[in-house]
């Protein structure tokens, strides 16, 4: 007894030890992931940070570097009022270059000049039609010379200048133009590079059927529908077509009758057969005769005979 006694006082005694050294590992794990330590036991903390001022406040500092500037951007359109730049053009097409310039600067500028010249690649294609009021073209270098007066800081002005694209103008070829705005020593370039679609849809200008989208032909310069050539936008009417005939019989037998009958046909016929076929059918409701063999009276004989015999066989025992 007293062993039994002793061994169970051991465990007890295990047990406590081992809670208590678990306890143990878990307090010093914790304290462990709670305690900071510097990186480089020597490395000093840094305090105010690298970011920031001594008195607290962020050090910025912004200047602003004086001169002037200049931007330009230059697009292609259908039309002067057109706000959307195109990236391809027909043969034999009239288009817009437009030119914006900017003065980024810090000041206002004078006598800015945009210039472009239309003998860049494949620019032989364009010939020169109109340009800005303020602009000027010499032929001699095919170059559009254009002033402005003043730009103002921040403002923006535009040139345009209206050409043409040759009709012999290769399907794919990429136009490519190039203008430059300057003052003193600023300047500032631009170009728009577009290719040559030769494919162009109704109505547009064209000089040979191949030119024409689709099944349309190029009809006194301009792509058509064959079947209406006379409508600008392609579309046929619809036509409706109708037949008058006219017969007349004169029969000469003792009188003379004459018969007038007119037939009028429409390229649309709708003929429509409606059959209908109705059954009548009467006959005297048919009661189908009783089958099965009970019988009442039969029934009720057996029954009695049988309550009879059963009552003999009780006696007789």
């Amino acid at each position: 007894m007293k062993n039994k006694k002793a061994k169970k006082q051991i465990l007890a005694l295990l047990l406590v030890l081992i809670v208590a050294g678990l306890a143990g590992v878990s307090f010093y794990v914790s304290s462990m992931l709670n305690t900071t330590k510097p990186v480089a036991p020597t490395a000093p903390r840094s305090k105010p940070k690298a970011a920031e001022w001594f008195g607290g406040a962020a050090c910025n500092t912004t200047f602003t570097v004086a001169g002037p500037s200049l931007t330009c951007v230059k697009t292609a359109h259908d039309t002067d009022t057109s706000q959307t730049p195109i990236g391809t053009v027909g043969p034999n097409k009239e288009m817009i270059y437009k030119v914006k310039v900017t003065n980024t600067g810090n000041g206002d500028l004078t006598n800015v000049k945009v210039e472009d010249i239309l003998n860049g690649e494949n620019q032989s294609q364009l010939t020169y039609i109109s340009a800005s009021e303020n602009c000027s073209y010499a032929s001699s270098d095919k170059k559009v010379t254009c002033t402005l007066a003043s730009l103002a800081k921040n403002e923006t002005k535009e040139i345009s200048v209206r050409v043409k694209v040759s009709a012999g103008a290769a399907n794919g070829q990429v136009i490519k133009n190039l203008a430059e705005a300057k003052t003193g020593t600023v300047s500032a370039e631009c170009r728009s590079d577009l290719t040559v679609n030769g494919i162009v849809s109704c109505n547009d200008t064209c000089t040979s059927d191949n030119q024409c989208s689709g099944s349309l032909k190029c009809r006194s310069g301009k792509c058509r529908n064959d079947s209406c050539v006379s409508e600008t936008d392609c579309t046929c009417p619809t036509a409706t077509t109708t037949i008058t005939t006219t017969a007349t019989a004169t029969t000469t037998a003792r009188a003379t009758a004459t018969a007038t009958a007119t037939t009028t046909r429409s390229t649309t016929a709708t003929a429509t057969t409606t059959a209908r076929a109705t059954a009548t059918a009467s006959a005297t409701p048919f009661r189908l005769p009783d089958s099965g063999v009970f019988n009442l009276p039969g029934a009720a004989a057996f029954g009695t005979g049988l309550v009879l015999t059963i009552l003999g066989i009780l006696f007789a025992l």
